[in-house]
């Protein structure tokens, strides 16, 4: 079916996954390290389990940090073989390369699977979830129904629907395609709750900005009422209404510089607190 996609108009790549970026879907496996204790399956680490074709990290632009990708050569047959992603790699071998190591999985860890390459940390959970460790297995080796199907093309990215579901079609009529999503929408997605966050925010801060200077207008309103009297001596003894403006702004901005002191060192704090609500802040 691949094979039928490349070959489409404007289709200048196509690779199947288990796990895509931003998909929030991560199916865990258990597994262990060999030459390391081999502790009871229930008490084994967790890590993603992401199945792909060979070319599936060169179309999404994933960037190897050492070692390989899978080839054509590691099918059912072939020594077992895996990628792992930076984080895993870091802390199952730290200081060393993780190339070469053999991670063990199966129900009795008796499935060797040779590490031989690391690649750069996704986004699999989505953008502001905490990058998960992630095994990646090749394809032939290791298949599974359900794998969601990739393309790039040099066009529209909609309109590669019509291809997925021709290429789909020509291989298996009663296939069915359970979802179509761009890359560009499953960021979208994935920033949804953010963006609604955002939002409120952007309307509280507006209403909070609002509230304080009517509130400031007011104090001040209510000063200056009160020292009518006072500003008509002052007025009457030759001062100018320059000054006059100046006496009523210096206590207003006493009012906004100590606001602005206390908001300050509020927001320092309330920063953590909204690193956790919004990405990238």
């Amino acid at each position: 079916m691949i094979e039928r996609l490349r070959s489409q108009p404007n289709v200048t790549g196509a690779a199947a996954a288990v796990g895509l970026p931003l998909s929030g879907f991560a199916p865990r496996s258990p597994y262990s390290v060999a030459g390391r204790p081999i502790l009871p399956l229930p008490q084994r680490p967790l890590a993603g389990l992401s199945i792909v074709s060979e070319d599936y990290f060169s179309l999404m632009r994933i960037t190897l940090l050492e070692g390989r990708v899978f080839t054509a050569d590691d099918r059912e047959g072939a020594p077992g073989v895996c990628i792992v992603n930076e984080s895993l790699a870091k802390r199952l071998f730290p200081g060393e390369s993780a190339v070469g190591k053999v991670l063990l999985r199966g129900r009795d860890a008796e499935i060797n699977s040779e590490i031989v390459g690391v690649i750069k940390d996704v986004k699999t959970l989505g953008v502001n979830a905490p990058t998960p460790d992630e095994i990646y297995h090749p394809l032939r080796q290791l298949g599974r129904p359900n794998m969601a199907v990739v393309a790039r093309t040099d066009g529209d990215p909609a309109m590669l629907q019509t291809a997925l579901r021709a290429a789909v079609s020509e291989v298996d009529k009663n296939q069915p395609i359970s979802f179509f999503s761009t890359m560009e929408n499953s960021v979208a997605q994935s920033l949804g709750t953010q963006k609604t966050v955002a939002t409120f925010t952007s309307v509280f801060a507006g209403l909070a900005v609002s509230l304080a200077a009517v509130g400031l207008y007011s104090a001040l309103a209510h000063a200056v009422s009160r020292r009518t009297s006072e500003i008509g001596i002052r007025v009457a003894l030759g001062a100018k209404p320059s000054e006059v403006i100046s006496l009523v702004m210096r206590s207003g901005l006493r009012l906004v510089f100590a606001g602005l002191a206390i908001g300050i060192v509020a927001a320092a704090f309330a920063a953590r607190l909204i690193q956790t609500l919004l990405f990238n802040v």
